[in-house]
């Protein structure tokens, strides 16, 4: 048996290493950012609200009035783009193309397979966004989202992770038993925000206090209920 287990696994290793061929070097394709910074450079805020709609949209979809948020980021200083478009449909080529402050035109040509998306998230991790700050001496914070490619980040000083698993196993857990389960008794399980950290403080997980929240997002995602998805 070990025989066909050597050879699956050579096969999978002669792939990889075809399709890390394929996969450039963001850095060569492209250019550096300009500018310096000094001790007057203010700190940096760079919020991606993936899979939120704009104030338009939530107004005429969902009827929500979202102009208190939007207004509470522009008190603190935020720049909120009324009418901004993302270049492309998914999260990753889009952000590769932001956090790159390039079009993706001279960069994908170079990849050696069109359908590997793994060259953006090397795209998104090493930016030139990311490398302008870290050289300039700025403190790289970073805040993952719920998907692999916004999880963390190898150059960041520090990673502020509201999520205790990465997707695979979460999807995983949350397409078994222990996913329906902790949904119908409005428990929070580590897949959903639930961080290990605070629970090590506690004896047991106060269910009660996640009875709102969870209840408004099973609510979501029934034909019967018209409550608004939560962001």
């Amino acid at each position: 048996m070990w025989i066909p287990a050597l050879i699956y696994a050579g096969t999978v290793a002669s792939r990889q290493i075809e399709l890390e061929r394929g996969r450039p070097d963001p850095h060569e394709t492209f250019a550096a950012f300009p500018g310096k910074a000094d001790a007057n450079s203010p700190d940096v805020w760079h919020i991606v609200m993936d899979r939120y709609a704009g104030a338009t949209t939530l107004k005429r979809v969902y009827g929500y009035d979202n102009s208190k948020f939007i207004a509470a980021l522009r008190a603190r200083g935020f720049n909120v783009g009324e009418d901004a478009y993302s270049n492309y449909a998914m999260t990753p080529i889009s952000l590769a193309s932001t956090l790159n402050a390039d079009y993706l035109d001279r960069y994908t040509p170079k990849l050696g397979n069109q359908e590997d998306v793994v060259p953006m998230f090397k795209a998104i991790e090493h930016s030139r966004a990311f490398d302008f700050f870290k050289k300039q001496g700025y403190e790289f914070v970073f805040s993952g989202g719920w998907a692999d490619v916004t999880i963390g980040n190898a150059l960041t000083a520090r990673d502020i992770n509201y999520r205790v698993l990465a997707e695979y196993p979460r999807i995983l857990i949350d397409q078994s038993v222990p996913g329906p389960s902790a949904r119908c008794s409005m428990c929070p399980i580590p897949t959903d925000g639930w961080n290990s950290a605070s629970a090590k403080n506690t004896s047991s997980v106060n269910c009660a206090s996640w009875q709102a929240n969870r209840a408004a997002r099973w609510c979501s995602r029934t034909s019967s209920c018209r409550t608004l998805p939560m962001p």
